[in-house]
């Protein structure tokens, strides 16, 4: 059982709360610490379920970065910074092996904290922190260059957990001929539908 504020800090996405994004996603605590959670996500179309653990608030072991894959970080990845404070930024090189292409997937990822800002979601609106995330994936790709991925995340400390991830993110192929074309790989936006305060 989830039973302790420390625990939605720890999750850094919402542990005191069962949430439904758009696709649906539920956070599960599985150890009694509250440091590992299944996460589950249905919706027309996804279908998935993985396991997030947490070393403290905000700071992921084995986790994901950029939709449902499951990478497992030799140095945490430091997804929030608490106390979250307008200004704030961090930078991260993580070296990580990727479960879901059985291999390693080094990457680069930066935040930075903007300020506040009212967001609408279909679950109300909410009093939250923008924040910026830009980061580099694919860096040993031999047919691709990095992918480029440009997120802002709405956090609501009123939830514990974003309320609203615009997620965007391109590649270019190498090779002369398509070197200049950029492909979209990812252009989602995932937002809070309804939640409910879990026990505790």
């Amino acid at each position: 059982m989830c039973l302790s504020e420390y625990v939605a800090l720890a999750l850094g996405f919402g542990s005191l709360y069962n949430h439904s994004f758009t696709p649906n996603a539920r956070y599960e605590c599985l150890a009694p610490d509250g440091i590992e959670f299944r996460i589950t996500q249905k919706g027309p179309q996804v279908n998935t379920q993985r396991i997030e653990r947490l070393v403290a608030p905000g700071l992921v072991a084995v986790g994901a970065v950029f939709d449902a894959e499951t990478r497992v970080f030799a140095t945490p990845l430091q997804r929030f910074v608490f106390p979250l404070t307008p200004g704030a930024s961090w930078r991260q090189s993580l070296a990580n092996f990727n479960q879901s292409i059985g291999q390693e997937d080094p990457l680069q990822r930066s935040t930075t904290v903007g300020g506040w800002a009212p967001v609408t979601t279909p679950a109300g609106t909410f009093d939250a922190l923008l924040m910026r995330i830009f980061m580099q994936l694919d860096l040993n790709n031999p047919f691709r260059w990095p992918m480029q991925c440009n997120y802002l995340f709405a956090w609501s400390p009123a939830v514990g957990a974003t309320v609203r991830e615009e997620r965007y993110a391109t590649y270019r192929e190498r090779g002369d001929m398509n070197s200049s074309i950029e492909f979209r790989a990812q252009n989602t936006v995932l937002e809070l539908t309804s939640f409910r305060r879990g026990a505790g």
